[in-house]
């Protein structure tokens, strides 16, 4: 598993830029590993801790984005 230099891990190279942009703000957030979950099934790559409601955060690759939405929308 590769982490970055907050020992976040992450899986590609757009998940670390996220991570890392997270790592620079003062908000609350939370960062959960696939583990088990099939790569083709859209997981939030971390989540912001803001109030009342959190917001899910999703990487989505250039190369994958057209089939990506198409699943989203069934």
């Amino acid at each position: 598993m590769v982490v970055a230099q907050n020992w976040v891990p992450y899986e590609s190279a757009y998940e670390k830029k996220l991570v890392d942009a997270l790592a620079r703000t003062r908000e609350r957030s939370v960062k959960g590993p696939r583990f088990n979950l099939p790569m083709d099934k859209p997981t939030a790559t971390a989540i912001l801790q803001i109030q009342p409601r959190p917001v899910g955060l999703y990487v989505v690759p250039p190369s994958s984005m057209v089939r990506t939405r198409k699943r989203w929308a069934n």
